[in-house]
This record gives structure tokens, C-alpha cells and sequence, in this order.
């Protein structure tokens, strides 16, 4: 049972990781394929079930931020995004079972203090995991991220524009961006196993 539930209007950090932390995506093709899904399971056809309003796809994880548009909006959009890309991602790699290493989770986020410095972690995400990405220079090239729509660099037309910049202007989220101080929303990332 779900401990959280949505509310319409609300925002969510959403997240999962591959079971045994192992990586979700192998190569790029994987990778353009599971933001195909995250945005045809947004689409008008499904009736915008939420706002995506931040996310990072890493290799054996992501993080998502979402506000709720319709009942259930967060719930549907999920199982979309979960079963078409396992599916595809088995039937590709020749693989059976899972590939999450649970449901995936999901945690209110109940300020705007709290959503702030959760879009900095998710944008942050990629700094010192990924080889090669070192600076925020570095990181604006990471092109599964919607770091990239913040610092105005590529327009991302399946992102909720009403955020990004409701707190700060692309030149003060850069300066913004270099503060990486977030110990306290480390607690709220994941949940040990």
C-alpha cells in the first residue's frame, strides 16, 4: 500500500532505481526511448495526468518532479511509463522479470523551499556520477536532464514552463546551481532497503 496520497494541484518527487541498482539504461538508444515514453505518457491523448516540471535520467535510476493535474493523474502516468518501458527494455535485451527494484516512490513536497533545493539535486544529480561531468559547464551537455530547459540552452516543450524561472532568472539558477549544500533534503532522496 502506497503510504502517499496525491492530490490533485500537488507536487511529487518521484523516483526508482533498477533492481539491484543495476542500470536501466545501457546506451542511448535505451535512453531516447524511456523520454519517448515519459512524454507520449503525458500527452494530450492521455490528457495531461501531470506536470513534469523537472527529471534526470541516470543509468540505474531517475527522479522525476511532477504536480498532480487530474485524480489518479500521478498513478496512471506512472504504470504507463513502468510497463511500456519494461516491456520494450526486455523484449530489446532479450530479458526476462523485473527491472525496477520496486514500485516506484514517491514523496509529497510540501514547500517551496523543499522544491527548490529538489530541483537543484535532481539537476545536480549527474556532477561527479557520470564520467566526465565535473563542472556545470560540464553538465549543461547532459542531454538527459531538464537542466538543460532551465539555463534557457534547449526548449523542452513537454516540461511545465510555469516554474522554471517563477524563483530566479536562467543566470541567478546558474549561480543557484552552485551551491551544493542540499544535506538537508539528503534524507528525502531515497529510501533505504
Amino acid at each position: 500500500m502506497r503510504k502517499v496520497i496525491f492530490g490533485v494541484g500537488e507536487y511529487y518527487h518521484i523516483y526508482a532505481r533498477g533492481v539491484d541498482k543495476r542500470d536501466l539504461v545501457v546506451d542511448d538508444c535505451d535512453r531516447r526511448k524511456f523520454m519517448w515514453i515519459l512524454q507520449k505518457a503525458n500527452s494530450q491523448e492521455y490528457c495531461g495526468r501531470v506536470a513534469i516540471v523537472a527529471y534526470v535520467l541516470m543509468d540505474n535510476h531517475y527522479h522525476l518532479v511532477v504536480r498532480q493535474e487530474r485524480d489518479y493523474g500521478v498513478s496512471q502516468f506512472m504504470h504507463s511509463i513502468g510497463n511500456t518501458y519494461v516491456k520494450w527494455f526486455n523484449k530489446r535485451h532479450d530479458r526476462t522479470g523485473r527491472l525496477f527494484s520496486s514500485p516506484y516512490q514517491a514523496k509529497h513536497v510540501d514547500s517551496d523551499v523543499y522544491l527548490q533545493r529538489l530541483i537543484r539535486y535532481i539537476h545536480r544529480n549527474p556532477l561527479n556520477v557520470i564520467n566526465g561531468i565535473k563542472s556545470l559547464e560540464q553538465l549543461e551537455a547532459y542531454k538527459w536532464s531538464s537542466y538543460r530547459h532551465y539555463m534557457d540552452l534547449e526548449r523542452q516543450s513537454f516540461l511545465d514552463n510555469s516554474l522554471v524561472h517563477d524563483f530566479v532568472s536562467s543566470d541567478e539558477y546558474r549561480e543557484y546551481m552552485k551551491d551544493d549544500a542540499d544535506e538537508a533534503i539528503e534524507p528525502y532522496i531515497f529510501d533505504e532497503d
